[in-house]
């Protein structure tokens, strides 16, 4: 017998898009779902375009309370082994159930598994794609904490997850915030194709207007998570507490948790991971002064940075030159860009590298 497996829909005043939504969910080509459409107190005809559907799904209407109060109703209501949440304005392509029930099947410690997406518009028609990226059990926990990787309309749950863990708390970003729970105890994967599609539009959550509160949210999260969640647990086998802290720090400082990430920089010192992160850090803070001392420590012959210190020095010069001429330049100049991207590189292979010395 396949587990079943339960679609739940959360909706508000979405009647324009949530008829493929649905045809969607219930043209999956796996075998045993449920489709449980949550209506969050809608104002528009949203029961008017349920009603072709009503008899072939479980409906359940309530008083507004907000997506993640809608979610936790339909877990409530949910028989399932396994659970989705698809926003009322995205869709599942007809194979992709079928392929993550798969995956569940085969792996009994994963807990959550997404795909990639293809963007569309308002017309549903395709503006792009993105795939997440491979997780691993030794460094999920440091993949979420850098970016929140996975789409949530692209999550499959397994319902142990939310047994163990309980359900979604927050008003922003709660998905972010339960796949952060889940990577201590449960292995995470996505399949690399796009098996569902995300839909770009003026009114969603994620939207350019509220991006601050978003930012802001996430933020919290990590701040929250790093804070409660000891050092080895976030990257397990860890051997050399120095480089933890340093890569910590690095993490934080990519969420702009800079007072935190200090924090955990400051106890990486003497070691030259700690002044690859305080080279950066200061660097963001535009102290060159204290960036040239940091580097000049870790590009000493016997740390194991050592080959950093040309970058180091290039990245400081150019931070600098572009600071005295702000005037000529905008965030998209080409210099800007380029520079842009020279910190991420020096950042990501800085990571990669402390990973490799921490474990």
């Amino acid at each position: 017998m396949v587990p079943k497996v339960s679609i739940i829909i959360p909706t508000y005043n979405r009647a324009h898009y949530l008829p493929e939504a649905l045809e969607s969910a219930l043209n999956q080509t796996y075998p045993n779902i449920e489709v449980i459409v949550v209506n969050d107190g809608s104002t528009d005809n949203t029961e008017a375009a349920l009603a072709p559907y009503i008899r072939h799904i479980r409906y359940v209407r309530r008083e507004n309370g907000g997506c993640a109060a809608s979610k936790n109703t339909g877990l409530e209501v949910a028989t399932g082994t396994l659970i989705t949440n698809l926003d009322d304005d995205d869709r599942m392509h007809p194979e992709r159930i079928s392929r993550q029930a798969l995956m569940f099947m085969e792996r009994p410690n994963l807990g959550l598994c997404g795909t990639g997406v293809n963007f569309i518009d308002t017309d549903g028609n395709v503006t792009g794609s993105y795939i997440p990226p491979k997780m691993s059990p030794k460094t999920q926990v440091i993949q979420l904490l850098r970016s929140c990787a996975l789409v949530q309309s692209s999550v499959l749950i397994h319902r142990k997850c939310h047994d163990h863990l309980g359900n979604y708390k927050l008003t922003h970003s709660q998905d972010y915030d339960f796949w952060l729970r889940v990577s201590l105890h449960y292995e995470i994967d996505v399949i690399p194709e796009a098996l569902t599609d995300y839909r770009h539009h003026e009114a969603q959550i994620t939207g350019a207007q509220n991006r601050p509160n978003v930012r802001k949210a996430v933020g919290k999260i990590v701040e929250n998570f790093v804070s409660q969640t000891p050092i080895d647990r976030i990257i397990p086998g860890l051997r050399a507490y120095p480089e933890g802290h340093a890569l910590m720090g690095l993490l934080l400082c990519e969420q702009r948790l800079t007072s935190l990430a200090e924090a955990h920089l400051m106890q990486a010192l003497p070691s030259p991971a700690g002044d690859v992160g305080l080279f950066l850090l200061r660097l963001h803070e535009r102290n060159f002064s204290a960036a040239e001392t940091h580097a000049a420590k870790f590009a000493s012959v016997d740390s194991p940075f050592s080959a950093k210190g040309e970058d180091a020095s290039r990245l400081i010069a150019q931070v600098k030159a572009l600071t005295e001429a702000k005037d000529a330049y905008h965030n998209m100049s080409p210099e800007v860009v380029t520079l842009r991207n020279d910190v991420v590189h020096f950042h990501t292979t800085a990571i990669r590298d402390m990973l490799r010395l921490a474990s």
